[in-house]
């Protein structure tokens, strides 16, 4: 009886062992399979941070050119033998293209959004590049933010009646859009054309147009910095993918 009891022992014994160990491995490859999952998950949205990183490197390289092309019409509006040659419309003209708003030229952090949310930023894997992409859309987000709202606080100024003050003062917009005689109408764009002509001479609209050149000077070399910042995330991004 006491053999029978000591082998029914060791069997119990063992198959509690052989439990336990089907259970340890059961949970490790339950734990691999959810790490296997975290970390592909991981590289998704890294890959599509870098989408978006990539869609903001275009972005800017756009606002870049075009500001850049704004910079150097002010030089021929600033330029006073290249601007007594112009006409009023091409004057009006570089005007509106030039003195715009750079609102349009937005970061992209849908992706970033989406994983703020669900709060994925967390993750254990690539965690140093994720402290790194939080860093980026929040202070570089915020921070450019900043500045497209103070660039748009300037072009208000620039287009606003108060730096047109004589044009607003000495055109009857009413009158002449209700005016049919062809004669009349081309007399008062003639007369108006003068005006606006010599009040764009005027020191009063240099002022707030060298303002703006200068203001937009500063726009520019944060926008080449925003995408430089962005092209570096994405070499990073990259890195991390390799490893």
């Amino acid at each position: 009886m006491e053999n029978k009891t000591g082998k029914y022992f060791k069997y119990v014994i063992g198959e509690i062992v052989l439990v336990v160990i089907g259970i340890l491995i059961a949970l490790q490859i339950n734990t691999w399979n959810e790490n296997r999952n975290t970390y592909n998950l991981s590289k998704t949205h890294l890959k599509n941070i870098k989408k978006d990183l990539a869609a903001d490197t275009i972005t800017f390289r756009s606002g870049i050119k075009r500001l850049q092309n704004s910079l150097s019409i002010h030089e021929s509006l600033f330029n006073g033998d290249i601007f007594n040659k112009l006409t009023v419309d091409s004057i009006l003209k570089s005007i509106d293209i030039s003195f715009h708003s750079v609102r349009i030229y937005k970061i992209n952090n849908s992706t970033f959004s989406k994983l703020t949310n669900s709060g994925f930023l967390e993750s254990k894997f690539f965690s140093n590049i994720f402290l790194d992409i939080n860093d980026y859309y929040t202070r570089e987000y915020n921070t450019w933010l900043e500045y497209l709202e103070w660039d748009k606080e300037t072009k208000n100024r620039v287009f606003g009646p108060e730096t047109f003050k004589e044009w607003y003062d000495n055109v009857d917009f009413i009158d002449l859009e209700k005016n049919t005689k062809l004669e009349t109408v081309t007399n008062k764009k003639k007369e108006y054309s003068h005006i606006i002509k010599e009040y764009i001479k005027s020191s009063r609209f240099r002022n707030y147009a060298w303002n703006s050149h200068k203001e937009m000077k500063v726009i520019l070399e944060r926008m080449k910095y925003q995408k430089r910042i962005a092209s570096e995330m994405i070499e990073k991004i990259n890195a991390e993918l390799r490893k």
